[in-house]
């Protein structure tokens, strides 16, 4: 396994910084391994879909309020014993940061030290989660 280095970190960070948003050293090294992994070009095909949606509604209520809270705040129940806190993802500067592949790659592979464990989603689950989550939370992100 190639390991990562603070230079390769920068080919990620200035463009989340860009948004208004700086990740933490935890985001930083799950954006480049997506983007190792070519994650970072691929598109949701579920976006936009109404029944993708509606099944990412609830996907989201069984496998991601706990954390992530019911207005994707990162104000679940269990979001206090966590450090770092989970993402809010009504930050339009963090979600901008990154694609939806990276999205994607990040649901289905979780972020290495921290609370985000993958949780077992097929890559269509992951994709309508997604899609659930830019329209209800992300209103203002394209």
């Amino acid at each position: 396994m190639r390991r990562l280095t603070a230079l390769s970190l920068l080919l990620v960070v200035p463009v989340a910084m860009a948004a208004g948003y700086v990740p933490d050293k935890y985001a930083a090294t799950a954006y480049k391994k997506a983007q190792t992994a070519g994650a970072d070009v691929v598109k949701n095909p579920k976006e936009g879909d109404a029944a993708a949606i509606t099944a990412g509604q609830a996907i989201f209520v069984a496998k991601c309020v706990t954390c992530h809270g019911t207005g994707g705040k990162g104000d679940g129940p269990a979001a206090v014993a966590l450090d770092p806190h989970p993402a809010d993802f009504t930050d339009g500067g963090r979600w901008a940061a990154s694609s939806q592949g990276t999205k994607q790659w990040v649901v289905l592979n979780g972020v290495q030290g921290t609370g985000m464990v993958p949780p077992g989603l097929s890559p269509d689950d992951a994709w309508a989660v997604l899609a659930y989550i830019h329209k209800t939370f992300e209103p203002n992100v394209p």
